[in-house]
């Protein structure tokens, strides 16, 4: 080899038992890196060829609305999430629930085109669900939120007795029908009736 260049410097190049070698630090930025090769033989016969390197050392970008980890449903049975996911890069894949949702790719490693922000809806099953959302770039970078869908419980209030009223003159054989007045009842019924059967 009469010259190794390793974007356009010379470096230098060892001969070991028939086989040329070659070592260089290279600093290497965000994104996208070409690295360009230019060699040169005794006979000057050249070769150039470039490789391509990519450094993707930061993590995505995750914003879920409503930040909050745990979520009060009442009546509703989803949830709407809205999130966005941005990657200064190459890319992402967002996930909900293992599920693959979105994905987005720039070969140059410059992040355009690499923002989403959309509305998932979730449902709510039974009383608790879980909902993890993972935001995965193309450098193995993860970003993870959880949020824990819960159901609101009903306040329940114990009935209080305000009035009886016994409908008759009860016997000693005769059943009482007797007229409960409650407060604390959401329920339709606002009366109940209590049945007492007197027994010898």
């Amino acid at each position: 080899v009469n010259y190794l260049k390793i974007n356009g410097e010379v470096t230098k190049v060892v001969c070991e038992n028939g086989c040329f070698k070659f070592s260089k630090k290279l600093t290497l930025k965000e994104g996208l890196n070409l690295i360009k090769f230019e060699m040169q033989d005794k006979s000057k016969n050249t070769t150039e060829y470039a490789s391509k390197v990519y450094l993707d050392s930061k993590p995505p970008i995750l914003k879920v609305t409503p930040n909050k980890d745990t979520v009060i449903l009442k009546n509703e049975k989803e949830v709407n999430l809205n999130i966005v996911a941005k990657d200064e890069s190459f890319g992402f894949k967002l996930y909900i629930n293992d599920s693959l949702v979105e994905k987005t790719f720039d070969e140059c490693g410059t992040g355009n085109g690499t923002i989403k922000e959309a509305n998932y809806k979730v449902n709510l099953v039974g009383d608790k669900s879980i909902v993890k959302i993972k935001l995965e770039d193309c450098g193995g970078n993860v970003v993870e939120k959880t949020i824990d869908l819960c159901r609101e419980k009903e306040d329940i209030k114990q009935f209080i007795i305000k009035d009886m009223t016994v409908c008759k003159e009860v016997k000693n054989s005769d059943k009482a029908n007797v007229k409960i007045d409650v407060k604390n009842n959401t329920s339709e019924d606002k009366e109940a009736t209590l049945i007492l059967d007197r027994k010898s």
